[in-house]
């Protein structure tokens, strides 16, 4: 049982260890259950919870006992990292790859932005961080292989796309938008990060 309102950090370090442990990419959705919803559930002594990921990707956790008081249970979602984002006229959000900073290498990530049929609006995407392999060249030009980040019917990204200060951004007319991320291999992705992507509407 965790403490209260334990670092949301802490919490998705823990959710990812689970879910690969389990054989999945990683997790979905994280939520706080309160014993007293959980029937079965008997031990009630809060613990404080500390996690980390080190730089070979290792995740280790370690949970220390915490004086009595209110805890959550931890119910994580594991699956494929394809998440649904449903967009409402004039509104705005916020999308990061999973355990951002930190680009997490052999990770897909799909996320569609899908806004209502009867719906007419733009969707503005702002890529505020993002630093992947850098593209290689050939005779026909430059070519994401490792890690790249790729928008539908838009453009595909690798390399430092975002410098301090500097922001890319990118309008799409259609209903949907679809973003995907390609972590790459562990050597590509050592000291690169993930995205942190700002969608308005």
């Amino acid at each position: 049982c965790l403490n209260e309102n334990p670092k949301s950090s802490e919490v998705a370090n823990l959710a990812h260890m689970i879910c690969t442990a389990s054989k999945f990419p990683t997790f979905l959705q994280t939520t706080l259950v309160k014993p007293s919803s959980v029937l079965s559930y008997r031990l009630k002594t809060p613990s404080a919870l500390s996690c980390h990921q080190d730089e070979f990707y290792e995740i280790v956790c370690n949970r220390s006992s915490s004086s009595p008081g209110p805890c959550s249970l931890l119910q994580v979602t594991c699956g494929a990292c394809h998440h649904h984002v449903q967009l409402k006229p004039n509104s705005s959000l916020q999308l990061k790859s999973p355990l951002y900073p930190v680009l997490q290498p052999g990770l897909v990530c799909q996320f569609d932005l899908i806004l209502p049929q009867d719906i007419s609006a733009d969707i503005s995407i702002e890529i505020a961080d993002l630093s992947l392999d850098q593209a290689k060249s050939s005779h026909s030009g430059e070519h994401c292989v490792n890690s790249f980040v790729h928008i539908l019917s838009g453009s595909t990204f690798c390399g430092d796309v975002v410098y301090p200060g500097k922001s890319s951004f990118f309008k799409v007319t259609n209903s949907v938008a679809r973003l995907l991320l390609v972590g790459g291999s562990n050597s590509r992705a050592l000291g690169k990060r993930g995205f942190l992507v700002n969608v308005n509407v």
